[in-house]
């Protein structure tokens, strides 16, 4: 099955889905993809019609409706765009911290900037939604993949398998973002509207010990691949989720538990032993034109560096390093969120030098920046993950200090993301559009490289030879001498390298709880707590809260305390 594109089973069938779980009250609602599907038996008559309802629970973490990119959205309520999976994800991940910062009015996102949003915040809401939609799409492809098997099926079991692992993902994300509290529901729940209950009480182990087994018991068999395309839910991918998982068990159980932290570490290394670092760089072939026909500069006219081409359109040519990735293609999988949001949305107008054409798009949407606390982190003269005027834009933009977030004049530029190949051109669209082909890389194998040191860390040994030897093979790729010694290495510069590597990637928030690092004062980012300056915030925002429609609808859920 040929996930690196979608260029085919993106022409899925719509799934039946009798949604399982009352959210379809207020201001937000999730609604079914096609109320005129009325049996299940019609859907699945054969495994091609299987491989297609597969590819809809895929297609959930990229495009938002039935039509692309707009008009018919799976969720009502918001702009559709906006209602993207990693759009969403992307905005609660990184708009409250230290890397990033969206000027938009939009709402919803002044408060994820200034890290004081309530129960009734839209981007709060939204993510909610996506999240529990994925897993009701899932949970209704594992029922009726289930009920329908025939003998001769040979590929259902394998399909079953990934559509297990996507909504382990999708749960993790939701255990992360707003805890063990939010709704219970799985294939064995009957088709019908009822009440679900949480899986718990904040902090207790329910959901996080659901996913576990799941998790592990996936991997155990023989239906998920070792190996697969690129953006398609290997074995890998089930490791890598449940590692992270296991690594921030002690964030999610209140306790911590090395067995845990030695099942992670187990994990991991089988991963990284199955991939490796990209170290090919891309050709700045500067042949870019524009309407007039002249040349249009490319990457301050620098070839792109093997760091670079992780995040261009052809990046899955990567998967030695991309594990897992979210894929688009521009002209069948058209969305306002995801890819194109990362590209448009942060490709600046006014004083900054980032022309949209050499980001392969006709417009920049001048949101995103980024601030001077992710920048004090950078050696800004030898690091190649920030080199300026290729991956950060200065120009014109002072010392990068934001004082006022709707002026998008202030804090500097990031072009992590761009929509042309590694050689130097357009993609698919021809730069025509602002519609983006770039996969996204959910995770990748530097990310497993600093999660296995940290993992030696929090087990109270120092971090292996192994495993410094590929923390310096990160360093040597980011144009670093490779010179890091066990003695280098601590939580805090981990963090910190995090950061340098990762950023804008979707971590950060994660990370930070995880550090201890992102409530209260200890440590102070531009916009923390409302001001300018930064100030100190609750406990309470270490998770994000039920949404209001849900409180009041169903009072079985438990509530996230202070909101």
């Amino acid at each position: 099955m040929k996930l690196n594109r979608f260029n085919n089973i993106l022409t899925a069938i719509t799934l039946l889905i009798a949604l399982t779980f009352t959210s379809c009250v207020g201001d937000l609602n999730v609604k079914p993809i096609d109320p005129n599907l009325d049996t299940a038996d019609k859907v699945y008559q054969n495994e091609a019609d299987l491989q297609q309802g597969l590819a809809k629970i895929y297609a959930g973490l990229a495009v938002t409706g039935q039509r692309g990119p707009a008009g018919d959205g799976d969720i009502d309520g918001i702009d559709e765009g906006a209602s993207s999976y990693w759009r969403g994800y992307w905005m609660l991940q990184e708009l409250p911290t230290d890397e990033a910062v969206n000027g938009w009015g939009d709402p919803g996102i002044p408060s994820l900037n200034r890290s004081n949003w309530t129960a009734s915040n839209s981007m709060v809401t939204a993510m909610y939604y996506r999240i529990m939609f994925q897993v009701t799409l899932s949970n209704e492809f594992i029922r009726q993949s289930k009920a329908l098997m025939q003998p001769d099926w040979k590929e259902a079991p394998k399909y079953i398998a990934q559509a297990r692992a996507l909504r382990a993902f999708a749960y993790y994300n939701g255990l992360e973002l707003y805890g063990n509290i939010i709704p219970k529901v799985t294939e064995e729940d009957g088709v019908g509207a009822f009440l679900p209950p949480s899986w718990g009480q904040l902090g207790g182990d329910e959901l996080f010990n659901y996913l576990k087994g799941e998790l592990e018991d996936i991997i155990a068999g023989n239906d998920l691949a070792e190996t697969g395309m690129i953006g398609e839910v290997t074995k890998d991918v089930a490791r890598t989720l449940l590692a992270k998982m296991l690594l921030n068990h002690e964030v999610i159980l209140g306790s911590k538990n090395n067995a845990y932290y030695a099942e992670a570490e187990t994990l991991l290394e089988k991963v990284a032993a199955n991939h490796a670092l990209n170290t090919e760089k891309g050709i700045n072939a500067n042949d870019l034109k524009d309407e007039d026909g002249n040349p249009i500069k490319v990457n301050n006219g620098q070839d792109f560096t093997p760091y670079q081409v992780l995040f261009m359109s052809d990046n899955w040519m990567r998967d030695q390093e991309i594990i897992f990735s979210i894929n688009y293609a521009a002209n069948s999988t058209q969305t306002f969120g995801g890819s194109t949001f990362l590209v448009c949305g942060s490709v600046l107008g006014g004083n900054n030098t980032m022309s949209a054409q050499e980001f392969g798009v006709t417009g920049g949407w001048s949101g995103n920046r980024t601030t001077t606390a992710l920048m004090s982190k950078f050696d800004m003269t030898n690091d190649q993950r920030v080199a300026k005027e290729q991956l950060l834009f200065t120009n014109n933009r002072g010392d990068g200090t934001i004082t006022e977030l709707s002026d998008s004049d202030q804090g500097y530029g990031i072009g992590k993301f761009r929509n042309m190949t590694s050689t130097g051109h357009y993609a698919s669209n021809d730069g025509k559009t602002d519609r983006v082909e770039n996969n996204i890389p959910v995770y990748r194998v530097s990310d497993v490289y600093l999660m296995l040191a940290e993992l030696d860390l929090r087990q109270g040994k120092a971090v292996s030879a192994a495993h410094l030897e590929n923390l310096n093979k990160i360093q040597e790729r980011a144009g670093l001498s490779p010179t890091l010694t066990a003695g280098n290495v601590t939580l805090d510069w981990l963090l910190d390298e995090r950061a340098r590597e990762l950023y804008w990637e979707g971590h950060r928030r994660t990370d930070l709880i995880r550090f201890g690092k992102f409530t209260g004062g200890a440590y102070i980012w531009p916009f923390k707590g409302g001001t300018a300056q930064g100030a100190s915030i609750e406990a309470k925002y270490k998770l994000f809260p039920i949404p209001s429609a849900d409180q009041v609808a169903n009072p079985n859920l438990e509530r996230n305390p202070n909101y």
